[in-house]
């Protein structure tokens, strides 16, 4: 499917809302659960299209998350391989909206981008907010700000903190690995404040 048709249905579904609202313009009963359900089928369905859309025209090519996760991993193995299991330096995770997140915000560095633009690009979902703050684990400079009322977010570089990052996500690998004892664990923790 190309773009014209993702747009198509976008009409589709704003041409059958505009027929539902019509018929009862002039009704002196307007069937309000009727509105209502028209209403949100049709934000649905402008969500899915929309984020479709924005797929297509974002997620060309290699991604600037899919280029900074390998660059993460290297950065992991360069300052923890010779002390640190090699099962701890992946990076996991950020997968989903994240991608198309990081994409927009990198084409708007320094500048804010409302949470409800970017929730449109992923479908509204409930929790976009929080995969945007997610990014700061891979050690990009997210800033929140409200503004009018509305909370925006400021991608301050499209160039992450490497070190920041790999030491972060190797902390949580270790963190999260409920098969360590608690010994192990903090000599593990302990062992990443170590320099080479």
């Amino acid at each position: 499917m190309n773009a014209s048709a993702d747009l198509r249905k976008a009409l589709d579904s704003l041409e059958h809302f505009t027929t539902l609202v019509g018929s009862q313009v002039d009704s002196t009963d307007p069937e309000f659960e009727r509105l209502l359900d028209g209403y949100l089928d049709n934000r649905r369905s402008l969500a899915r299209q929309f984020s479709t859309l924005a797929q297509r025209f974002l997620l060309q090519g290699e991604t600037l998350l899919n280029a900074t996760q390998k660059r993460i991993e290297q950065r992991m193995r360069d300052l923890f391989a010779d002390r640190i299991p090699e099962s701890y330096l992946v990076l996991r995770g950020y997968k989903g909206v994240h991608p198309i997140l990081l994409e927009y915000l990198a084409q708007h560095v320094g500048e804010p981008v409302r949470a409800s633009k970017l929730r449109v690009l992923t479908a509204d979902q409930t929790h976009t907010e929080r995969r945007v703050r997610d990014l700061r684990g891979l050690g990009f400079h997210v800033e929140w700000k409200r503004v009018a009322g509305e909370d925006q977010y400021v991608l301050n570089s499209r160039e992450p903190d490497l070190d920041a990052a790999a030491g972060l996500q190797v902390h949580r690998n270790i963190s999260a690995d409920k098969k360590l004892s608690s010994q192990q664990r903090v000599t593990l923790l302990s062992s990443l404040e170590q320099r080479g």
